[in-house]
């Protein structure tokens, strides 16, 4: 299991009517969260190996922290705390990926 699912035994039943998909996911697929946690952490393992230098170290540390302990808790327990709040900001609606630029903050 993954950190912040455990325990998770089956998803919800979902229709098209109570369901209605970002953009981007137009096939409609619902994952468990179990399954989830999983992709993510495959898509942060590939952002991962193809980075370099410094950058290389982040996405390291990252995974390391991600990493599942043969009891399957993460090997840093305060991370699952951050997967929580995230996937609850998630699902309410909190979360704004739209990328957008500031302009440069001008000192007086």
């Amino acid at each position: 299991m993954c950190w912040g699912c455990r325990g998770v035994t089956r998803v919800e039943t979902v229709t098209h009517e109570t369901f209605i998909p970002p953009h981007g996911t137009e096939d409609g697929v619902v994952i468990s969260p179990d399954v989830a946690c999983l992709a993510a952490f495959a898509f942060l393992e590939l952002q991962h190996h193809r980075s370099v230098g410094q950058e290389r170290d982040v996405w390291a540390n990252l995974l390391s922290s991600m990493s599942l302990l043969p009891d399957g808790a993460p090997a840093d327990p305060g991370i699952q705390a951050d997967w929580l709040d995230c996937r609850q900001r998630a699902q309410a609606g909190n979360v704004d990926a739209r990328l957008t630029f500031r302009s440069p903050m001008v000192e007086g």
